[in-house]
């Protein structure tokens, strides 16, 4: 048997035994997850991110008080203009500060939020796989699966 032949049919065998035991699946997409989007952790943000806004809105909730930006996440370079603040304050989706606030009541740090945000794109590629599973079937669901779990954006994490 020539050495492709072989790992194709290695490769299916591993597929058969992942889609027979669902849960073993569900599980190494979250963890295959986590692992890809892990080196974000690492990554240099900057003060002109607008994480920089959710942060400080979040803190700010954390702290009661209220829905405002005092940029105590802001670093010296502080490069924002007050109308892209003001702009950007408005456009701010609510949940995502509340979410924060509660990441902030264990730890206030960047890292902890973007820990949140990778467990949180691990939670994002099992409902694509268990809802496309549903709908479609599991290899359709697997492939859906795999796009989400591949689509890296940095500054959106």
């Amino acid at each position: 048997m020539p050495p492709s032949t072989k790992l194709k049919s290695s490769a299916h065998k591993i597929l058969r035994y992942l889609f027979a035991h669902k849960k073993m699946l569900i599980i190494l997409l979250f963890l295959l997850t986590v692992l890809i989007r892990a080196p974000n952790l690492l990554r240099d943000y900057t003060s002109n991110d607008s994480a920089v806004i959710y942060m400080d809105i979040a803190d700010n909730i954390k702290n009661g008080n209220g829905w405002r930006v005092d940029f105590r996440f802001v670093y010296t370079d502080n490069t924002f203009e007050d109308d892209s603040i003001a702009h950007q304050m408005h456009d701010t989706a609510p949940l995502y500060p509340l979410f924060l606030a509660g990441v902030f009541i264990f730890n206030d740090s960047l890292t902890s939020a973007i820990f949140a945000n990778i467990l949180l794109a691990g939670l994002l590629v099992v409902l694509v796989y268990l809802f496309a599973d549903k709908l479609f079937g599991q290899k359709v669901a697997l492939v859906s699966a795999a796009v989400v779990m591949c689509s890296v954006n940095p500054p959106l994490l």
